[in-house]
């Protein structure tokens, strides 16, 4: 479920019940053949009952009391600006790479440099950091010892050395009194840091994850302090506040709602935190809002994709559909010469044509070649009541057509009904809006013909 309203709320921008069903099946599908794999792995080929690759413990004596609502808003501001913030490093960065780091052999050294930042500084910061724990005590699955004494094990070596899973795992359920405040804030640090940087190399290193386990860290900083500020109060959970400075951190940068709702109980097991876990999200889409885009939308823009967004831009209605479309329209008659379709889709790059009926005969071509001086009746194949719009239609209008019919192409007539131009997506989605500070605008990007 999840799946599919995160494919609705980022990744379309043509929704059906149709397609609904599609997508749903798809992910029915790979959950069941991902559960056929985990059982055979597992050594139970059949017992196909495991919770999937993306889960972190169920929470199984979670509450909240309505005087930490303000808390959870408050987190959700923060998940707002650390996500702005990573948006804008990586747009930066992102940029950067576009520019200067195109060559195939510096993507692999830009990769390797990263890889090797990353191991020194978790290695320096395992071992300047004292943060050993008995070992009776210990949460995680495979404690490692590092410089500590026997019968101890390191904290700090466990998040590093643990999948990100795990360690996200760990953030969620250690008891209180697990780790360190300064362990916790340089980890904190340095993994924001590091996942900046990954977005967007060459290997393939993944979003969610990286803002989960980062929102994860500040957000049980957060209830660490709490704790310390409120020691006598017993609704005070480090963990419950990791949950919610991951969904903050994750909803500040991706700016979804419903979908990570979905997808963070479906990870979780519980049901009961969905309002704290939306009232977070919320506040951090908002927030971010009011600085930068989000992630995917960014990096979209970037790649020149021509996906439509959800609302015409804004202070778009005197630009009118003469300005948007296309004026080299090339028309086919309703029986037109096999030669000259052939050369109009050898001539240009895309694939729909208005087919009118002529009001004065084509110039005589000389063809030489058989097949060339055969004709086609196009009236079976075209569409003979397609979607037109005036020329002095409006940009929202022109818009809300191809948002709500999910239409690739539209023909735009004169008053005479007479075919002047063709809009395409990327004519549409070359009016983008930009937002800073509060202030908004709408500017006109470059598509690529590749898209």
């Amino acid at each position: 479920v999840g799946g599919v309203l995160f494919s609705l709320e980022e990744g379309a921008s043509f929704w059906n019940q149709s397609l609904t069903w599609r997508i749903f099946f798809a992910s029915v599908v790979s959950t069941f053949t991902l559960n056929v794999i985990l059982s055979t792995y597992h050594g139970h080929p059949g017992e196909l009952t495991y919770a999937g690759l993306l889960n972190f413990g169920k929470f199984d004596n979670i509450s909240y009391d309505f005087k930490e609502l303000p808390i959870f808003l408050m987190m959700g501001c923060i998940g707002g600006l650390m996500g702005s913030l990573f948006n804008h490093i990586n747009y930066k960065l992102t940029v950067f790479r576009m520019r200067y780091i195109r060559r195939k052999w510096l993507k692999v050294l830009e990769a390797a440099l990263v890889a090797a930042i990353a191991a020194i500084f978790g290695f320096i910061m395992m071992v300047s950091i004292n943060d050993c724990k008995p070992l009776d005590k210990d949460p995680t699955l495979f404690p490692i010892q590092m410089h500590c004494s026997d019968g101890d094990y390191s904290a700090v070596a466990a998040i590093w050395f643990q999948t990100p899973e795990s360690s996200v795992k760990s953030l969620f359920h250690d008891p209180p009194g697990s780790h360190k405040f300064i362990s916790l804030g340089i980890f904190f640090l340095l993994y924001f840091l590091l996942s900046v940087c990954t977005y967007g190399l060459s290997v393939s290193g993944g979003l969610f994850i990286p803002a989960i386990l980062t929102g994860a860290a500040w957000g049980r900083l957060a209830g660490m302090s709490l704790t310390t500020m409120l020691p006598n109060s017993t609704w005070v959970d480090p963990g419950k506040y990791a949950l919610v400075g991951a969904a903050a951190q994750l909803g500040g940068t991706v700016r979804m709602t419903i979908s990570l709702t979905v997808i963070l109980i479906e990870a979780t097991g519980n049901i009961t935190f969905a309002f704290p876990l939306m009232l977070s999200l919320i506040m951090a889409k908002w927030t971010g809002d009011i600085f930068n885009e989000g992630i995917y939308d960014i990096h979209i823009k970037l790649s020149q994709v021509p996906i439509l967004q959800w609302e015409p831009p804004p202070l778009s209605n005197k630009i009118y559909a003469s300005e948007v479309m296309n004026h080299a329209v090339v028309v086919l008659k309703t029986v037109e010469n096999v030669g000259i379709i052939v050369d109009i889709l050898k001539a240009t790059p895309h694939n729909g044509f208005p087919v009118v009926d002529p009001c004065t005969e084509r110039e005589k071509v000389n063809i030489t070649e058989e097949e060339r001086a055969f004709t086609i009746d196009m009236r079976p194949f075209m569409n003979q009541s397609p979607y037109t719009v005036q020329h002095s239609a409006s940009l929202p209008r022109v818009f809300r057509l191809f948002r709500a019919l999910g239409l690739r192409h539209l023909t735009v007539v004169n008053d005479a009904h007479e075919v002047v131009g063709i809009v395409t997506r990327k004519d549409l989605a070359r009016f983008h809006v930009w937002r800073h500070a509060g202030r908004m605008g709408v500017e006109q990007l470059v598509i690529s013909d590749d898209s």
